[in-house]
């Protein structure tokens, strides 16, 4: 018995085995479908509509009813309201490095030595 395991880059795949010439499916995954996309600021919050993807074997990357931030598809949330959140949090973030950034005194380097 070989068993076999691939998944295409977007996320789809499944594992099989072959036994007597007959293709045995251990476990397949789909993309995930996602609802409408909601701008927060920079970022894009959507809800997983259907499972998909694959985290570990049986499962999903995306779950059905999560709610996830385009800028971090590893952390899901339990509501909008959650991930917008999330999103005020990040926004914020980003405006604190922006402003220390932006006090950063840069000096040309010189050419000559």
């Amino acid at each position: 018995m070989i068993e076999f395991e691939w998944e295409e880059e977007q996320g789809f795949g499944e594992v099989f085995t072959i036994q007597n010439g007959e293709k045995i499916i251990l476990e397949e995954w789909g993309l995930p479908n996602w609802g409408e996309e909601v701008e927060v600021g920079r970022y894009s919050i959507s809800e997983c509509i259907e499972d998909g993807g694959r985290y570990e074997p049986n499962i999903p990357k995306f779950k059905e009813g999560k709610w996830y931030i385009d800028i971090d598809e590893n952390e899901e949330y339990d509501s909008l309201d959650e991930a917008k959140a999330r999103c005020k949090v990040l926004e914020e973030e980003w405006e604190k490095r922006r402003i220390v950034h932006s006090k950063i005194d840069y000096k040309p380097v010189s050419d000559s030595i």
